[in-house]
């Protein structure tokens, strides 16, 4: 309880009143991502952040608590809670996240793939958005399984190979209208432009200390047309957003953990990063 209060109290806005400008000139989406397991204090704590999406992760299996979708439907009405889920899933978790009044989902697909009670669950939610995170090394039947699903995303991660020409044609096909690539920091920058063959896509780059190497910010600034996600912690400052602020356009995943630090006045920070 100590230690709630004290994280929710670095997380107040009064904390983040100083007189600065950012040159931003577009909305930043935001999203918050945090374990299931969170003080429900700090999990509080966004309320009232511009451009929000809440991320909640499943570890202790997919059955979100009742406690938690109380929390979330009444702290964050209107607002986007994505639950993030692995393992089997089943119909009866299915239903207690269609308890929320505004959600999306996230599939992390593990060494099992995509068994049949998983798929059927996710199908099962219908028009809902369903990000489909795959992992690098991946087959064809993995992604002619995934390709069955409807209002998806597919989430792949860059592994240390090319992609195989199958996978480039699964890739390209036209029923996918968005893609995302999941990039880590240390990746060879000459990599990102050939994913721009697969347009529309966006980007999401993993940072070091809160920030994109030199040498891939260099590639990512001179994008045209590509969201890129910033993957961030809760340290994150000041100097670190302006630094991202040279990108034609971003949006911020700030990842905590259940003992996360966080970087004083937080909130307010997030609030300001968004046009004058």
């Amino acid at each position: 309880m100590v230690l709630a209060c004290v994280l929710a109290g670095t997380l107040v806005p009064a904390a983040a009143k100083a007189d600065f400008e950012l040159p931003i000139l577009f909305p930043v989406p935001k999203t918050i991502s945090v374990p299931e397991e969170i003080s429900h204090d700090v999990l509080s704590s966004f309320v009232g952040v511009k451009d929000l999406t809440i991320e909640v992760r499943m570890t202790g299996g997919n059955m979100i608590r009742d406690v938690l979708v109380k929390l979330l439907n009444e702290k964050y009405r209107g607002v986007t809670k994505r639950i993030v889920l692995q393992g089997e899933v089943n119909r009866v978790h299915v239903n207690k996240i269609r308890r929320l009044d505004s959600y999306e989902v996230v599939y992390r697909i593990g060494r099992d793939g995509l068994g049949s009670k998983t798929f059927s669950a996710l199908y099962a939610l219908g028009p809902v958005r369903k990000y489909i995170e795959i992992p690098g090394e991946f087959g064809e039947d993995l992604l002619g399984r995934i390709g069955r699903l409807k209002f998806y995303v597919p989430v792949l991660q860059l592994g240390s190979r090319p992609f195989d020409p199958a996978v480039e044609e699964w890739i390209s096909g036209k029923k996918h209208h968005s893609r995302r690539f999941a990039l880590p920091a240390d990746i060879d920058p000459a990599r990102v432009y050939d994913l721009l063959k697969f347009h529309p896509i966006s980007l999401q780059v993993q940072t070091i200390k809160n920030r994109i190497p030199d040498k891939l910010f260099n590639v990512l600034k001179d994008l045209h047309g590509v969201e890129v996600v910033v993957m961030v912690d809760g340290r994150l400052t000041l100097d670190d957003v302006k630094h991202l602020a040279g990108l034609e356009r971003f949006s911020l995943k700030v990842e905590l953990g259940q003992t996360s630090q966080f970087t004083p006045g937080l909130v307010g920070l997030l609030n300001r990063v968004a046009p004058p």
